[in-house]
């Protein structure tokens, strides 16, 4: 029961912390930009209570455990602050996004079909505000208080509800998901993956996101180069 609760809870809280621009302007409130730092507090207490509860000592933890004594006893010997709390916040702040997935997966293990639901929606969301973001411009930005990002090259960089680079990182991942599905299956891309692979390219170009591009790359090099190949 607990379970379903907090599972409940924490796909509430996702949506509000990958929509919180869009909402924090429509209620006129920053407290939305702190759900994130809420989920990476539940993480740790879960987190700490299987590296106490349980007999056996998960390497995903150790790594995790390893990776926060490294970051502070580099900021304690190289860094000008020496402030023990700051440094403390600051290691778990770089864990941050680590933290947040690895939450996910573990009050989701047992049900990955959850979390793929997750996805589609957060996705369709996504670029349902992508094309009104096309259709009407800077308005759009405007509507909901949202920043205009753009650059010197670029008037207007589209990223619908989402910050550009999140929406291309996003559009990134589900390239990803895709070459995953078919690397397993042990098929070659097919036309309906390759036009969502194309269209997701197209999205990312609207974003204006370079780095988003590299990341694609990485999982063609990750998941898929074998078959791309023979294809």
């Amino acid at each position: 029961m607990y379970n379903n609760y907090l599972s409940s809870l924490l796909i509430f809280m996702g949506y509000l912390s990958i929509f919180n621009k869009p909402i924090s302007g429509i209620l006129k409130t920053s407290a939305i930009g702190y759900i994130d730092e809420v989920i990476l507090v539940i993480g740790v207490i879960l987190i700490s209570l299987i590296m106490l509860l349980s007999k056996k000592i998960h390497v995903i933890f150790l790594l995790v455990a390893g990776f926060f004594i490294y970051s502070v006893v580099i900021s304690l010997s190289f860094g000008l602050n020496r402030d023990w709390i700051d440094i403390l916040i600051q290691s778990l702040v770089n864990l941050k996004f680590f933290l947040l997935t690895l939450t996910f997966l573990m009050v989701f293990r047992d049900r990955i079909e959850v979390i793929e639901r997750f996805f589609r929606n957060v996705l369709l969301l996504a670029i349902i505000g992508l094309v009104l973001n096309v259709i009407f411009g800077s308005s759009f930005n405007h509507l909901f208080d949202m920043p205009v990002y753009n650059r010197p090259s670029v008037a207007l960089r589209y990223g619908g509800f989402l910050n550009p680079n999140h929406l291309a990182f996003l559009m990134a991942l589900y390239i990803g998901t895709l070459l995953s599905k078919a690397r397993t299956s042990g098929s070659f891309i097919s036309a309906k993956q390759w036009g969502l692979i194309v269209g997701s390219l197209f999205v990312i170009a609207l974003t204006d996101s370079r780095t988003a591009i590299i990341g694609v790359f990485i999982f063609f090099a990750a998941f898929y180069w074998e078959f791309i190949l023979k294809n």
